[in-house]
């Protein structure tokens, strides 16, 4: 009876050790290494506890188990590193695309104000070229206007001369045509 006392004495404590391994491996890759002991010590004892109970193992089934567990411990740990590298990944693709989208934002605030300056820049030009135009009527307007007073005035004085240019033509011709000088 001591005796299978004794190799179950050994072997839950074999399967207590495996047990201890997975669990610190797996709490390390969940949880991170703070909360890592606790938890070791307690799934350890439960799992050495409850195998123990379930069952009789052998020592080569025991061995088997362990190196299984490590096996299981490593697969775990490559998972994690491999993990936290796409977490990291992740993370440096989000940045990437975080920025992007910060300067599209930007890129699009800039277009929006370049276009309300040309929007503002085509109004001020429309209003500007219609005054423009406006007060270049005027002036001509002006100008025909001063101008028009001079034209008028020179073409009385034209006018007047050529009246009299004709009257003393006309007066000329008379007195000189009776006579044959013409």
């Amino acid at each position: 009876m001591k005796d299978s006392q004794d190799m179950t004495s050994e072997s839950s404590n074999g399967l207590r050790t495996v047990m201890a391994a997975f669990a610190t491996a797996l709490s390390e890759v969940l949880f991170g290494p703070s909360p890592a002991v606790l938890i070791t010590q307690i799934a350890g004892e439960v799992a050495a506890d409850l195998f123990q109970a379930q069952f009789g193992l052998s020592e080569q089934e025991q061995d088997d188990i362990r190196e299984r567990a490590e096996l299981a411990s490593q697969h775990l740990a490559k998972a994690g590193h491999i993990l936290s590298e796409l977490q990291g990944e992740l993370e440096q693709r989000d940045r990437e695309l975080g920025d992007l989208l910060a300067e599209i934002d930007s890129k699009r605030a800039e277009a929006e104000h370049w276009r309300e300056i040309a929007k503002v820049n085509e109004d001020l030009a429309s209003a500007l070229t219609t005054e423009i135009e406006r007060r270049v009527r005027d002036q001509i307007r002006k100008e025909l206007d001063r101008n028009k007073t001079r034209r008028q005035i020179f073409a009385v004085i034209v006018w007047v001369i050529t009246l009299l240019a004709g009257g003393v033509a006309g007066v000329i011709i008379q007195q000189w045509w009776p006579w044959g000088r013409l």
